[in-house]
């Protein structure tokens, strides 16, 4: 078992995704139960980032594409499935021996839009390297990716409306906060056309590491705001409308791996070891919390942030009292990496290859 890379849910005792390190097909969990109902067949390289709404499932994946699911379809088409039909499917595939029905099949039709066959309903394909974070509401989706770019899909088409150069983003630098230019980038080698990017992270808390690639760690738009956060350090806000960076936020000194954007603060988190939470208005930094390793996820309200941050424990700092506290019983024995929260309940994956459902 590999570790734990996405994971999302539908609702509390809904239905969970999850994914990881070294597997093409996201899991579909029933968290009443607590059992695996399907997998989501389509992906080609291991799935790095999942959103869940309602019925409906976005995933993201090293293959370069996204591709949208019907989850209200998954069960029966799991039920339905029959051995000898994947078997077929699978019988070039390294020799791998099927146990048992491998869930949903997408197809893998050229065109992007719907999906007569199953519960797959759309492949988005653009992205020349992994789709690494996305973000959709509604019709509207987000995509980051290894290529650089941010791109924007109409989901009720399948097309690709909008494409957003983070390279060009970097080479003319914004307006950071109080009106000052934004610092040079972290990396001054990613302008340059092609560069790879790869950098180590810091030591876990059990000492493991490995080599971050996630270019861009994380999109989210609120209207026609948009948020990403990415390898350079840089917090930066696009304007959806026109696809210009109109503002970057500077402060991060390691690659941005996770935020969360709302109308009056965004989070952010990082290699560097912090959160940091920006004033939308005014782009300062409104407040820094500081761990003792990389963090990797986060969610936050006004009451409390809630964050992976390489240690086996979930860190939950208090905003008001600015007390910190961890979820440790019958906990991850080893690091977190991955989290959701909703209405009390979180579920949390690790590198354990674990998935832990928790009340608070």
């Amino acid at each position: 078992m590999s570790p734990i890379t996405a994971l999302d849910f539908s609702e509390p005792y809904g239905l969970l995704v999850s994914s990881s390190q070294d597997d093409t097909q996201p899991h579909v969990w029933d968290l009443m139960t607590g059992s695996e109902i399907s997998r989501l067949r389509g992906h080609r390289g291991a799935v790095k980032c999942i959103q869940v709404e309602d019925n409906l499932c976005l995933t993201g994946s090293d293959d370069g594409s996204a591709r949208l699911w019907n989850l209200g379809a998954v069960e029966d088409d799991w039920e339905q499935a029959s051995l000898s039909d994947v078997a077929e499917e699978d019988g070039d595939q390294d020799g791998e021996l099927v146990e048992k029905p491998n869930g949903i099949r997408c197809s893998d039709s050229s065109q992007a839009g719907t999906d007569s066959d199953g519960p797959c309903l759309r492949r988005l394909e653009g992205h020349s390297k992994a789709v690494t974070a996305l973000y959709f509401e509604d019709d509207c989706l987000v995509t980051g990716a290894s290529d650089k770019t941010l791109r924007q899909w109409d989901l009720t088409t399948g097309q690709c409306v909008l494409t957003m150069d983070i390279l060009w983003a970097i080479s003319h630098s914004s307006i950071g906060a109080a009106g000052a230019s934004s610092p040079a980038p972290l990396f001054p080698g990613l302008a340059a056309a092609g560069a790879n990017f790869a950098v180590p992270t810091p030591p876990y808390a059990d000492g493991s590491w490995e080599m971050y690639q996630d270019f861009v760690g994380a999109v989210q738009f609120w209207g026609y705001a948009l948020v990403s956060g990415s390898g350079d350090g840089a917090v930066r806000m696009w304007d959806m409308r026109t696809g210009q960076a109109h503002r970057t936020l500077a402060g991060h000194t390691g690659p941005v791996t996770c935020l969360q954007f709302d109308e009056i603060h965004i989070a952010s988190g990082s290699l560097d070891k912090s959160i940091r939470i920006w004033d939308v208005r005014t782009g300062s930094t409104f407040e820094t919390i500081k761990y003792d390793h990389g963090v990797t996820c986060l969610q936050f309200d006004s009451r409390k942030v809630i964050a992976a941050t390489g240690e086996n424990s979930i860190k939950i700092y208090n905003r008001t009292t600015m007390q910190h506290s961890a979820l440790t019983t019958n906990g991850h024995t080893r690091p977190v990496q991955r989290l959701r929260y909703m209405d009390r309940y979180l579920v949390s994956g690790g590198r354990d290859a674990t998935v832990k459902v928790w009340t608070l």
